[in-house]
Order: structure tokens, then sequence, then C-alpha cells
């Protein structure tokens, strides 16, 4: 029953959002794609070169035990792009952008701003849940093409240094091999977990009861489904368009 009503909560919440968005406050989506967007890009980008130079490394114990030195930038390109950036970049976002959210729309709640909105007639999903739902999906389209890049940097920098793999082999390995429709995969699932994120942490958010202790339940709560929704959806859609975009 629990997780029924868990359910309709972010059913009706996901509804609200969506009748809400054409009537959503401009300032507040300015603003959180200010906090969620540029405040997130270094912690991306740094995540990101690091699992490229990860990915490399581990591609490089199948490719170059078989002497296929010249394929590594293309196969650890498209498992990058395709798979793991965007996917480090989602599990850093639900603890960073999701744990902030919901912390926020959980203060909000406990300190009856939500209740005072509503008596001078505003509607709390026009001013704040649609404008932050909106902006964690841009925010996230935003940082995937900068992070993906990064990624592939550091895959670079790692098969130089490690692998002795020089750069110009490792680009003309990715130009042969690495497809426009690996790069739209990879943005697909972005914004997929972007909304995932967005809509589980407005609804831990405004569901917040029962004092202080309950905003750090409820980040917790938020993280914990935010990252088991991102896993979900990374299954079906490899399932459903991998690499057939």
């Amino acid at each position: 029953m629990n997780s029924l009503a868990a359910f309709g909560q972010l059913s009706l919440v996901a509804a609200r959002a969506l009748m809400a968005g054409p009537r959503l406050w401009g300032r507040e989506l300015m603003r959180t794609l200010a906090r969620f967007g540029t405040g997130s890009l270094v912690i991306a980008i740094c995540v990101a070169m690091a699992t490229g130079a990860i990915i490399v490394l581990e591609t490089a114990a199948y490719t170059m035990s078989f002497g296929a030195r010249d394929i590594l930038g293309g196969m650890a390109s498209i498992s990058i792009l395709r798979e793991f950036g965007p996917l480090m970049v989602a599990l850093v976002m639900s603890g960073w952008v999701g744990a902030s959210n919901t912390a926020e729309l959980g203060n909000l709640t406990l300190g009856g701003q939500v209740s005072a909105l509503r008596g001078l007639g505003a509607d709390p999903y026009e001013v704040l849940v649609a404008p932050r739902l909106l902006g964690t999906v841009l925010a996230m389209a935003l940082i995937a093409l900068p992070a993906d890049f990064a990624a592939v940097l550091g895959g670079v920098a790692a098969a130089r240094i490690v692998l002795g793999v020089e750069p110009a082999m490792f680009f003309h390995s990715i130009d042969q091999w690495v497809k426009l429709r690996d790069i739209l995969e990879g943005l697909l699932k972005t914004v997929c977990f972007g909304a995932a994120i967005g809509l589980l942490s407005s609804r831990s958010g405004l569901s917040t009861r029962g004092g202080a202790r309950a905003v750090g339940r409820s980040v917790a709560t938020s993280v914990v489904q935010s990252v088991v929704a991102v896993l979900i959806l990374d299954f079906a859609i490899t399932a459903l368009v991998g690499g057939r975009l």
C-alpha cells in the first residue's frame, strides 16, 4: 500500500507539474538553471574525465590483448557516449541536484511557505515545482555535451600517458567508429534521467512532514529513489533503443 501511495503521489506531482508548465515562473526557471546547471558543471566534468580515463584503461585490457590497438578510441568512446558518461553524471546529479531540490522544497513545506502561496492564490506548482523540474532537465541536457567531451579527453590522456597510444590514432578511431546515434542515445538517457531526478526530488520535498529530521529523511529517500530510477531507465532505454536511433 505504501508503494501504491508513493506511485500515486508521484503521478499527481507529474500531472500537476505538466499542467502548470505553460504558466511556470521564468525567474525561478533561470535561477534553477543557474544553480543546478552552472553550479554542477565543474563536478560533472571532473567525474566525466575520470570516467573516461577508467573506461579507456578497462577497454584496452581487451582490445590491445588481441592486437586491436587502432580501435581503442572508438570502442571506448562508444561506451562513454552511450552508457557510462550519462550514467555517472546522473548518479552524481542525484546526490547533488536531487538532494538540494528536496531539501529546499522540504524546508519550504515545513516552514509554511507552500501553504502561504496557496493562500495568496498562487499555484506552488507554477512557482516552484514546474520550474525546478524543467530546469533540472535542461541543466542536465546542457551539461551532457561538455561532460562527454571531457570524458573523451580523459580517455585520450589515459591512453597517451599509461598505454602510449598517440592522440592522433585515438581520434582517428573515434572518427571511424562513433556515429551520431551514439551521441543521441546518450542525450536521450540524460534527459530521461534529469526528468526522473527532478520529479522524484520534488515529490519527496513536497511530502515532507514531521519536523526538521524529516528533511534529512526526505533527502535520503530522494537520493536512493533517484539512483534506482536512473538504473531502471538506463536498462529500459538500452533495451528499447540501444544502438538503433
